[in-house]
Parts: structure tokens; C-alpha cells; sequence
């Protein structure tokens, strides 16, 4: 699971997932979250909903997932999965 501080910190943690993992299975915690006690909040910040997609912009995603756990004191986690894949890594099949 990734966690990530702020909407810059996400862009370079995504970006710096993505080159090295052409196949990339990321979990996040999404807006809509209410139980926060493992963070501190003056430093952390949930995903907007859709937003893990777009960051994968240009690549196959091969499944997206929506998840709401239940958490103490009547809170929730939502958490978004996107499994997505790189064209090239698809190039690179079809020619072997």
C-alpha cells in the first residue's frame, strides 16, 4: 500500500513506480476514508477518487478496484487497487 503527502509527493511517488515496474499492481487509500489513527494528519493526504488512474494515463488497466473495510469506532478505509500494464510491455510480447 502506498501512502503518499500531498498531491507533488504523489506525482513523483507514482512516477517513480511506474518506469521501473512495467506491470504495476498499486493499493491506496482513497477521499472518503475516515480512520486515520496510523497517520499523522498534518502530513498525509487520501488519493481523490479516480485520481491513481489518471496517474496511469497511457497504460492498460487491467483492473481498477473500489473497497470499503469497516474500521473501529463506526470509521471506514476505502482504498482503490489498479493493476495496470505499459504498452511496451505489451510490445515486447507480441514480438517473442
Amino acid at each position: 500500500m502506498q501512502t503518499y503527502r500531498g498531491p507533488l509527493y504523489t506525482d513523483q511517488q507514482v512516477a517513480r513506480l511506474k518506469p521501473a515496474n512495467p506491470l504495476s499492481w498499486v493499493n491506496v487509500l482513497i477521499e472518503g476514508t475516515t480512520y486515520l489513527d496510523m497517520f499523522d494528519p498534518d502530513n498525509y493526504c487520501l488519493f481523490p477518487k479516480h485520481e491513481l488512474e489518471q496517474q496511469f494515463e497511457g497504460w492498460t488497466i487491467l483492473e481498477s478496484v473500489y473497497q470499503t473495510f469497516s474500521a473501529p469506532r463506526e470509521m471506514v478505509k476505502e482504498f482503490v487497487t489498479v493493476i495496470a500494464e505499459h504498452p511496451l510491455r505489451l510490445a515486447v510480447e507480441k514480438q517473442a
